[in-house]
């Protein structure tokens, strides 16, 4: 495997590659080999997921439970009505 560095990175592309890899939780070394995949067409670039969870809360799998029972009859067709 071939090992190449890059010199001169300007701060705002050095600290957006820093502040990518923590939140995706990578090293930059990692990072960039995966950026460089997906711009050269090796590897499909992945969707970001984002999480509204801050902003919108989260249920717990109870909640989930019940929400799905009491909306059940949604998905449900009703054939007389057509």
């Amino acid at each position: 495997m071939k090992s190449i560095t890059v010199h001169n990175l300007e701060d705002p592309l050095a600290n957006k590659l820093l502040e990518i890899s923590r939140d995706e939780g990578i090293s930059q070394n990692k990072l960039i080999k995966k950026l460089l995949r997906e711009a050269l067409g090796l590897e499909k670039k992945k969707k970001n997921k984002i999480d509204l969870s801050a902003i919108a809360g989260t249920w717990t799998e109870e909640e989930a439970r019940e929400f799905e029972e009491n909306t059940k009859v949604f998905n449900e067709i009703d054939l007389e009505g057509w």
